[in-house]
């Protein structure tokens, strides 16, 4: 783990207030109109091993260190409209190739379609560009990375388990990428929040690349954190936590320490 890098990432709505999370993209609650929530991040992490075509990690990986960093921002427009933005830094050593610097741009927004005490469904849209290096561990060092489009629906609800606060939200993406192949990306989040201050998160970041010459791209990560939130109002939170490469095809297994800020205003 050699890079470090400042890092923004995720946002959603209050870290402690009804429950509507700050996750890897903005979830499916909208951000309060006129409030923006930032959050800073920092994920050193490294592999020494991959995944094969057929899914076992059999793969030996003489070096892999990586740093992933962003800045992401979350503004409310209207009750139901929020704006986003993301700044994706990165830095990574596999040996034969190395990288420092921008690696992309992100600017988009997502909508509350349904906004009710049952449920909430949101549809959202982003474009990303610019930067170089690697997007995705699995890119090739050589390709272009051109501009990405992505389409996403998001699900929240608020729900009651073992008797505390919880939510779950569920987000479904299609992927369009100007010179590699397209996926389709799935994000699954359950919360639950034993104390006012207190939330832990279990995530699942799965997807698929679309088949190319043969090449097929499946991984699933999977991260649990803690978010401790501090001020009145929790303006301010902590996470702590650690993701890691579950299963896969073609793919790196990655495991990373997770350390965000996040700070609402």
């Amino acid at each position: 783990m050699k890079a470090a890098l400042a890092i923004l990432i995720y946002a959603g709505l209050t870290c402690a207030g009804a429950l509507a999370p700050s996750l890897v993209s903005a979830a499916a609650w909208p951000q309060a109109a006129g409030h923006t929530e930032t959050i800073f991040s920092l994920e050193p992490g490294g592999a020494d091993r991959a995944f094969d075509a057929k899914g076992a990690a059999d793969a030996p990986l003489p070096q892999w260190d990586q740093t992933d960093a962003s800045v992401y921002i979350d503004h409310g427009v209207t009750s139901r409209l929020s704006l986003t933005g993301k700044i994706n830094l990165k830095a990574y050593d596999t040996g034969d190739a190395r990288f420092s610097g921008l690696s992309s741009l992100e600017f988009g927004g997502r909508y509350a379609l349904h906004d009710g005490a049952d449920y909430i469904l949101s549809a959202g849209a982003s474009l990303e560009g610019l930067g170089r290096g690697r997007r995705d561990d699995f890119d090739s060092v050589f390709g272009r990375q051109g501009t990405d489009a992505d389409l996403r629906v998001y699900f929240g609800r608020n729900l009651r388990v073992a008797g505390q606060d919880a939510f779950l939200d569920v987000q479904a993406a299609r992927h369009f990428r100007q010179y590699n192949p397209d996926q389709w990306r799935f994000d699954a989040t359950l919360g639950l929040k034993p104390s006012p201050r207190w939330m832990v998160l279990m995530q699942g970041f799965a997807g698929r690349a679309d088949k190319q010459a043969g090449y097929a791209v499946a991984w699933l990560n999977g991260e649990v954190s803690l978010v401790r939130g501090f001020g009145a109002h929790s303006q301010t939170c902590v996470q702590l936590g650690v993701r890691r490469t579950v299963s896969g095809r073609n793919v790196p297994q990655v495991t990373a320490l997770v350390a965000s800020l996040w700070r609402r205003y």
